[in-house]
Parts: C-alpha cells; sequence; structure tokens
C-alpha cells in the first residue's frame, strides 16, 4: 500500500514537472515568435470611452402635450440609470400628425443650463418643424446653482452622463419607432450642450452632423475665464475650490484637467486625444457658431476646438457673431439675440447632409 502511493505522489510530480516545462517552452516560443515577426505592430492599450452603456429597453410614459393640423408635441418620460432618482423628460415636434408622408430629418437639441423654461429649445424645435424637420429637446434637470466643481463630471445632468442620456433619447425614439435606425441625425448643442454634442459626435454612429452654439475646449482654460452674466456660480466656484485647496491658479487649472477629462472634447478631438472615437466625422460636417467677446467661452477656446476637429486641409464651419450695444459681461446670456441668423444657418448646414431627396423638407433660406 505504501509503495503504490509512493508510486502514485512520484508520477503527480513528473506531471507537474512535464506540465511546467511545457509551458515555459511554449512562452519562449512565443516570444521568439513575436520578435522574429517584424509584421506585427504593438497596439498600445486604449481605455473604453466614458460614453460607453448597456443599451436595455425603456419604460416610457407617453403625454401629448399639444396637437394641431400642422404639429404635435408629445412628452416622453422613462427612468435611466444614469439619474435614478430623476426621470428622464423628452419633448418631440412632429410636422406632420395627420398625414403618411416621408418623414423629414430628424434633430436633437441639447440645450443649455441656464434656461428653466426651455425657450431657446422651444424656439429651435418650432423652427425646424416648420421647415417640416422632426426635432427632439431633451430637458437639462441641472441644479439651480454650481456650488462644487469637484463632483461636476459626476452629475446626471453634466457630460459625460447627459451624453449617455441623449443616447438613450435616440433608444427611445427608435423602440417607439419615430426613428429608424438607419435614420441620421442632425445635433444642435448650446453653450454645455454643445459639449454633449461633442461627445455624441464621437460615440454613437446615428449623428451625421453638427452644430455647436458657443461651443468651445479646454474646460480648465474655460473655468478659469468663465464670468458675467448667467454663469457667475462658475466663477465663485472656481475661486471657492482654490481657496479651500490653497491652489494657484495654475494648480487649479492641472487639478481640473484631471477632473474633466471625461467631458474634455480634446480628449476626444485632435493630437492629443485620448479616448477612442468610434463615429469619426469629416470636419465639414461640424458648424461653430460662436459670440466675440463672450465672457463664458473665450475666443482661444473656441479656437482650440476648431483646431482640434481639423484635419489636414479639412476643417468646421466657423461663424462668428457680434453683438451690438450689449455689455461684454452679458453676451453670453444675450447672445440668443443672434438665434434667429443662427438656426438658418443651422438649417443650411443641416441640409447638406441630412436631407432625404424623398422627404419635403422646405429649403434653408440664403
Amino acid at each position: 500500500m505504501q509503495i503504490k502511493f509512493l508510486g502514485l505522489f512520484l508520477w503527480g510530480w513528473v506531471v507537474i514537472f512535464a506540465h511546467a516545462g511545457e509551458g515555459e517552452f511554449l512562452r519562449d516560443g512565443a516570444e521568439k515568435s513575436f520578435l522574429q515577426d517584424s509584421s506585427r505592430v504593438f497596439t498600445p492599450f486604449q481605455p473604453a470611452t466614458p460614453m460607453s452603456y448597456t443599451r436595455k429597453g425603456l419604460s416610457i410614459d407617453l403625454h401629448r402635450e399639444r396637437v394641431s393640423n400642422r404639429l404635435e408635441i408629445l412628452r416622453f418620460t422613462f427612468p435611466v440609470p444614469e439619474s435614478p432618482d430623476v426621470p428622464l423628460v423628452i419633448h418631440w415636434y412632429n410636422p406632420h400628425p395627420f398625414q403618411v408622408v416621408q418623414p423629414g430629418p430628424l434633430v436633437l437639441v441639447l440645450t443649455v443650463t441656464g434656461d428653466p423654461n426651455y425657450r431657446i429649445a422651444k424656439s429651435m424645435c418650432s423652427f425646424f418643424a416648420k421647415k417640416n424637420y422632426r426635432c427632439v429637446y431633451v430637458e437639462r434637470n441641472a441644479p439651480p446653482k454650481v456650488t462644487d466643481l469637484d463632483s461636476l463630471v459626476t452629475l446626471p445632468s453634466f457630460p459625460p452622463k447627459s451624453t449617455i442620456s441623449a443616447r438613450r433619447t435616440l433608444d427611445a425614439l427608435e423602440q417607439l419607432r419615430f426613428k429608424f435606425p438607419q435614420d441620421k441625425v442632425g445635433v444642435v448643442g448650446i453653450s454645455l450642450g454643445a459639449i454633449d454634442a461633442l461627445l455624441l459626435a464621437a460615440s454613437d454612429t446615428r449623428v451625421a452632423a453638427v452644430a455647436t452654439l458657443l461651443g468651445g475646449a479646454n474646460i480648465p482654460e474655460i473655468l478659469t475665464h468663465i464670468h458675467g452674466l448667467g454663469v457667475n456660480d462658475y466663477k465663485r466656484s472656481r475661486l471657492k475650490k482654490m481657496e479651500r485647496d490653497s491652489l494657484s491658479l495654475d494648480g487649479f487649472k492641472v487639478e481640473m484637467a484631471k477632473l474633466s477629462q471625461p467631458a474634455e472634447p480634446l480628449s476626444y478631438y485632435g493630437p492629443n486625444a485620448i479616448y477612442p472615437v468610434d463615429n469619426p466625422l469629416s470636419p465639414e460636417r461640424f458648424l461653430m457658431i460662436n459670440i466675440l467677446e463672450d465672457p463664458a467661452i473665450p475666443k482661444e477656446s473656441s479656437d482650440a476646438l476648431y483646431l482640434a476637429l481639423s484635419q489636414a486641409e479639412q476643417h468646421p464651419e466657423y461663424q462668428w457673431f457680434r453683438l451690438h450695444f450689449v455689455p461684454d459681461s452679458w453676451k453670453h446670456v444675450y447672445s440668443m439675440l443672434a438665434l434667429g441668423q443662427a438656426k438658418k444657418d443651422i438649417q443650411r448646414h443641416f441640409q447638406k447632409f441630412l436631407r432625404d431627396s424623398s422627404s419635403d423638407v422646405v429649403p434653408a433660406e440664403p
């Protein structure tokens, strides 16, 4: 019995050593093969995009807000994992409620934080509905005041979580068959919504064209210079953080560069991008509209975005509006005085990349 046990014990060690030697041989062989094969190229690890999410069925509550012969407005409410306590609310503008027609292109409006009644988004969707576009805007359940910059990018109402909510908005429209998977979308992003629009365009292949109003890049630089009517909460939060953490201005920029990285457009566009882009759009599919002497988005930040979106000899369309007789500190908020012309320019831009020859879209005005 002892001899039999000893034999089994020794046989076990023989098997272990045999497998260990075989494993070592395979590892050495694999390493030698890799080094000898010059056709293999090492690909560095790329982090997953912060806008990655698991698509799932949504429990959607639908309410009709308004209907006439020429316009139907529906309100959708549904919970999303990014905001478990506050459901997402979107508003759908349908220009043909009682007609069976080829649907026009779809426009998604991602709006600002300081417009509680969504007047800008409503104006934008009403304009596009009159031109026979379908339009939807997303409510942004932002806190009334920004008090802590450290947690900004973790809030459901700020990128990148608000960008995922925009993706789920398109999911909801497809689930209700108000949008078909092959339909391409034009995205309008205003102020903070411009960052959402840029991140959405980088992550979602359903986006075909983008228009940013008051958009920019380099969030630390924006937060360093931001001031004026409607945005002074950000300035106060910056000063509070610098005092609390004993930061110099340069130290503040370094700290905010780390905190804002998932929401930073330069993390997705330009030579220093760190996240993969799932939907690489050509530069001419971007329209940038900015205001001169904007106290919230300095020209250097808008220029940085323009350069990041540019490739070789291709560039975004880049427009500047000047507001006369408006104090500089008011120009970010009062930039909507230029909204009438901006809407026409956005329609003209979308007409290039979204228009379907079978739909009855009203041509853009010159």
